[in-house]
């Protein structure tokens, strides 16, 4: 039975340094002679039952061949080497063995490709992000294993494909519903970093993407359960699989993708990448297959003692035929190797004086034995003092001290030292220098010194802006975080820590963790809803004020801001920086703000139930008393009883002006007072106002004038109640202050722009006029010029406090101008539009008698105010009608059953059932019926809105208490007239 065995041998191509290639290349190709001994003589020829001595014999004479044969080859010592660089863990095709030398199907194909062409090749190999760099750096012209990218054809031109890679993704066994890329969502998937599929998976939106910088990496986290779905490339994959003997816990999907591994050269060199395609060309597919086939694992069979005797004949053969030669070329060779070193170091000595930076030969004394300087003003001391003196004698003791402590390094470790230091030089100037100390062979050192002043002055500048910025975050007291959104990364400084009572030292780990762990957890929905915002792009700033934990259990609010300050290339966010602000104390002021505001709202509240209790609670009486007033009128009364009727009357309706005016001021302090626009005659406004005082004037023996010019628009758009309201409050001031002369309004066109005028309305008396020191008091409530004023004059005090404010919720304004025993002008300023139409002159209604002919009403009276029903009951007599009365809502509807009234006034404040509740079910039985019985609502309820809210619970009309017995007489005919037959309205006629 034959035996075979797997033959891998380790592979590593040298350096070849551009001083000396030819030992170089010598130590290249002995390594070559050194595999094709393995091959030639198996190892299992070193034991039984073949000869120890026997092998080794055999094997030193082909080593020596191999070395003749390399002492004879052309060199091409005068080319600089093909610097190429790779992944450095991409089994089988590269990867390091146990003794750290490089092997694979590449390291192979690189030494053929040597081989073929002459040039020598530096082949390295490392971590593949840091291979990129220094290839973009420009410190190789050649990197292999890269995949063809938009962006990486930026920078780089490729060869053809050299090698077909499949990408699969591999998940563990267990995990079910893999297929492809989208159903990757929700899953953390391990990719090497730098790798086009690191990108190709963030493109396709997946996250998150765990990056590591090796393939036995990513495999070591899978063997220890850190991964479960890893993207990678199939062959680096499947040999980790194997070695760490995890291949049959996991599976793989068909490729995510396929790549193709290219040769690449810095953009624009074609010369370099024409030589490496040429050089591949001229290596044979049976030559790659071959190569293909031993680092695939195809076994060789053991060849027979025969067969190893004959292959040491044909050795020793060649052997001869080998010493021939060299006896013959050497002479030849060592002739063409001399014109080459001196061609090499002209060449090197061209690129010596080339070199911007200063370099300096020295002995192992630290003397000067040579030195380049192409700016000898930077020397410290001049040029033609510098040779033959040692650094102690030229340099400051603590610069000559780190280059000796350098020299001691370099002569200990074999390596290179560099370190900085800085001069005053002859000139004066103060620079800075970095040296670097290499090794020059037998005990010299060599030292290259390059001017770093403005790198210095930078980074001092740096420095300062850092720490000015510090000072700024330090001054300001805010905490500082920057996180990386793609990973969870997060950094604080230690004040961010500080607000919630902890030390950075008792947080770390930190991460994003951190943060929403001690966030209030009501409010991270909110933030998270914020950020999402804010990565769209529909908010600048992600600020969002949120309660965290403090170490001591306290919530403590902050105020957290921040903005991305990085954005990967598909648009998704990675970086973000922020701050933290306490603003706890901010938000305890806010607390108590609110708390006042509530209790402010609360108080507010509690005087407007005050005044529309008290408004009701006066309003109920007054009914009475104004309307047996209004009923004695039209009964003989004695000029005595007249005169006495009379002053009840006006007391009354005093009494009722002064509840309306306190209303009114409530209203407008509450802010709750509305300016209705609507369109009217200024001329009927102000003319409307006369007769309501033309018998106080007339009884004081005054005159009086209106004047409205002609230019002055009379159809505008404004609030004609308010306006007369105002107005008519000052006129009643001017006819109560005047007691001879004349009372004016004077109408001005201050402005006219467009549809806009501006107006003044001024009302002038010839009166006590106001002293100059008590004008500022006199819009002040409850104020008048001094306490007889009241007693003398009467009043509230109200009216001129209310003409102010609504003037300046017209968005105008009134002022006075007096002097005392000189008369007062009071100004109403208003802005008002023009109105498009024109607005017709308002007819007077008649008044309207008390009593008229007709069939009589069936009214039903809901009071429960024995007073109020007394006097309705009596007055609607007094008209003519039959009136039926109960005292609560229930009572009505039983009453409403008897189906014989006509009409029905309702109060609302009564006990059993109120008459906003009985009008509802009254109304739930029309619907069925489809009867309707007409109700108006006669209640004291008096605020603004009360109108139109009974209206729109389905109440035909409303009157307040106290109604007039015109208003109740007018509202009974308007009521009727609209819900009833005309022969039913013609019972009120």
């Amino acid at each position: 039975m034959i035996k075979k065995q797997l033959v891998i041998s380790p592979r590593r191509i040298l350096c070849a340094n551009s001083i000396n290639s030819r030992r170089d290349r010598i130590c290249f190709q002995a390594q070559s002679a050194r595999r094709f001994s393995l091959l030639c003589f198996p190892s299992y020829l070193n034991t039984a039952p073949y000869n120890h001595v026997f092998y080794n014999f055999f094997r030193q004479v082909l080593l020596l061949l191999a070395a003749l044969l390399i002492i004879t080859s052309p060199v091409n010592a005068g080319n600089r080497p093909l610097r190429v660089v790779m992944d450095d863990n991409y089994p089988p095709f590269i990867f390091r063995a146990a003794d750290g030398a490089l092997q694979g199907i590449l390291v192979d194909e690189w030494h053929l490709w040597q081989e073929k062409t002459g040039v020598p090749v530096q082949l390295d190999a490392m971590d593949w992000a840091e291979a990129q760099r220094r290839m973009d750096a420009g410190e190789y012209d050649v990197i292999d294993t890269l995949f063809m990218t938009p962006s990486r054809l930026q920078k780089y031109d490729f060869s053809p494909p050299h090698t077909r890679i499949e990408v699969p993704i591999f998940f563990r066994a267990e995990i079910k519903g893999i297929s492809g890329i989208s159903s990757l969502n929700g899953f953390p998937v391990a990719a090497k970093s730098g790798g086009a599929t690191t990108q190709m998976l963030r493109e396709a939106g997946i996250s998150p993407v765990m990056e590591y910088p090796s393939y036995e990496s990513i495999v070591q986290a899978a063997a220890s359960g850190k991964v479960s779905v890893f993207v990678v490339d199939r062959p680096p994959a499947m040999f980790f699989l194997h070695k760490y003997a995890i291949a049959d816990n996991f599976h793989q999907t068909e490729p995510f993708t396929v790549g193709k591994f290219h040769r690449a050269v810095h953009k624009g060199d074609t010369k370099t990448l024409d030589m490496v395609n040429k050089g591949f060309e001229q290596i044979s597919q049976q030559e790659k297959q071959a190569i293909m086939r031993h680092w695939q694992g195809e076994e060789i069979p053991f060849a027979p003692l025969s067969r190893v005797l004959l292959m040491a004949f044909g050795v020793i053969t060649l052997t001869a035929l080998f010493l021939l030669a060299w006896t013959i070329t050497l002479r030849r060779t060592v002739q063409s190797k001399v014109r080459e070193l001196s061609t090499s170091e002209s060449r090197l000595r061209a690129l010596f004086f080339a070199i911007p930076d200063m370099v300096f030969r020295l002995d192992n004394n630290l003397k000067f034995l040579d030195y380049h300087a192409p700016e000898s003003e930077k020397l410290a001391v001049p040029p033609d003092s510098l040779i033959g003196r040692t650094i102690h004698e030229i340099l400051p003791p603590e610069v000559a001290a780190k280059a000796a402590a350098a020299q001691q390094s370099i002569l200990r470790d074999n390596s290179s030292v560099q370190f900085e230091y800085d001069l005053i030089l002859p000139d004066g100037s103060h620079h800075w220098f970095s040296a670097r100390m290499c090794p020059g062979g037998e005990g010299e050192v060599v030292a290259t010194v390059r001017d770093i002043t403005e790198r210095k002055r930078a980074e001092d500048a740096l420095d300062e802006e850092r720490q000015r910025l510090a000072n700024i975050i330090k001054g300001t007291n805010v905490g500082t975080w920057e996180w990386n959104v793609q990973t969870g990364e997060t950094a604080f400084n230690e004040r961010w820590a500080e607000i919630i009572g902890y030390t950075l030292e008792e947080l770390s780990p930190v991460s994003i963790e951190t943060w929403m762990k001690h966030a209030h957890p009501d409010f991270l929905k909110t933030g998270g809803e914020l950020l999402e915002r804010h990565f769209r792009g529909e908010l600048d700033y992600y600020e969002f004020e949120a309660p965290m934990r403090h170490k001591n259990g306290e919530w403590v609010w902050i105020l957290d801001r921040g903005q991305v300050v990085e954005w990967m290339a598909d648009g998704n966010p990675l970086r973000m920086s922020g701050t933290h602000q306490d603003i706890t104390a901010r938000k305890l002021v806010e607390t108590e703000l609110l708390a006042a505001k509530q209790a402010a709202e609360a108080a507010n509240r509690a005087k407007s139930e005050f005044l529309a209790n008290m408004s009701h609670e006066i309003r109920t009486p007054m009914t009475v008393i104004l309307g047996y007033s209004e009923l004695l009128e039209y009964t003989d009364l004695s000029d005595e009883q007249q005169e006495y009727n009379s002053e009840i009357y006006t007391s009354g309706n005093n009494l009722l002006t002064l509840i309306n005016d306190i209303l009114d001021l409530s209203k407008i302090e509450a802010e709750k007072l509305d300016i209705t626009l609507e369109s009217f005659s200024l001329r009927n406004c102000i003319t409307e106002l006369i007769p309501t005082q033309k018998l106080h004037i007339i009884n004081k023996g005054l005159t009086h004038s209106i004047d409205i010019p002609v230019e002055v628009p009379d159809a505008l758009v404004g609030d004609p109640m308010r306006i007369k309201q105002v107005l008519l409050n000052l006129l009643s001031n001017a006819i109560k202050f005047t007691e001879k002369g004349t009372i004016k309004i004077d109408v001005s066109l201050i402005e006219h722009s467009g549809s806009n005028v501006l107006l003044d309305i001024a009302v002038q008396d010839t009166g006590i006029g106001i002293p100059a020191e008590k004008k500022a008091y006199i819009f002040e409530p409850f104020t008048q010029v001094d306490s007889t004023t009241t007693r003398r004059y009467g009043g509230t005090g109200l009216g001129l406090t209310i003409s102010r404010r609504l003037a300046e919720l017209m968005g105008g304004r009134l002022h006075v101008e007096s002097q005392e025993e000189g008369g007062s002008t009071f100004v109403l300023r208003l802005p008002l539009a023009v109105a498009v139409r024109h607005i017709a002159t308002e007819q007077q209604p008649e008044k309207t008698p008390l009593l008229r002919d007709g069939p009589p009403l069936m009214i039903l009276l809901a009071e429960d105010t024995p007073t109020n029903f007394h006097y309705t009951t009596a007055l609607l007599k007094k008209m003519g009608h039959e009136v039926a009365v109960v005292e609560n809502g229930r009572a009505a509807l039983e009453a409403i059953n008897s189906d014989i009234f006509d009409l029905v006034l309702m109060d609302i404040q009564m006990p059993v059932m109120g008459g906003d509740k009985a009008l509802c079910i009254l109304r739930q039985r029309e619907e069925k019926s489809g009867k309707h019985l007409p109700v108006i609502a006669l209640t004291a309820n008096a605020l603004k809105g009360d109108s139109e809210k009974y209206l729109q619970m389905g109440f035909d009309g409303y009157l307040s208490k106290p109604a007039t017995i015109k208003e109740l007489a007018h509202e009974m005919i308007r009521v009727m007239n609209k819900n009833c037959t005309t022969h039913l309205s013609n019972k009120l006629i």
